[in-house]
């Protein structure tokens, strides 16, 4: 996810800076929790520099952005998904998202070919905001992934080393 919007970035820049801890008087369970994401990202997923996710089942790829990504992003507002059918080339937008901090868009490290697109979303963006790891998913793509060449060339990460990446950001 690019966030693309001078006042975003600005924004991110100024985040970025504050801690990501919650600090708050929270529940004892939910200590040294991110506020954002609440705990680890899920473990049957891959995950890219610009917070998306990637869920591989055979030759059929499911793709969101994550909870780092939709905090960032704030209230979604809107989702300009692509026609199923469709092709798209490794490193290309797949999708434009809208909020009411910022625009962005969502890539896709491959090649591939749209299989499905959440229409619910059209309706309901908000639930990217509400379960970016689940009902919030973005497109289907049909393509053959080498993802053990994508991890070592660093292109996507396990989740230990995305939440990794994300406490350096704190």
């Amino acid at each position: 996810v690019v966030l693309s919007s001078p006042a975003c970035l600005r924004a991110m820049i100024a985040f970025s800076s504050l801690s990501r801890t919650c600090t708050a008087p929270v529940p004892a369970a939910a200590v040294g929790r991110r506020c954002f994401g609440g705990g680890p990202s899920p473990a049957d997923r891959y995950y890219t520099k610009s917070h998306e996710w990637l869920k591989v089942e055979d030759n059929i790829v499911t793709l969101g952005i994550t909870d780092y990504a939709q905090d960032s992003l704030g209230d979604i507002v809107y989702v300009d998904l692509p026609e199923v059918g469709d092709a798209v080339s490794a490193k290309e937008a797949v999708c434009s998202l809208e909020s009411v901090k910022a625009s962005s868009e969502v890539y896709t490290p491959f090649d591939a070919v749209f299989q499905e697109v959440n229409e619910t979303l059209a309706g309901q963006p908000a639930i990217l905001n509400q379960d970016p790891f689940g009902e919030g998913w973005l497109v289907k793509l049909k393509a053959e992934v080498d993802t053990a060449a994508l991890l070592k060339d660093g292109t996507l990460m396990e989740p230990a080393a995305y939440d990794a990446t994300l406490k350096e950001e704190e």
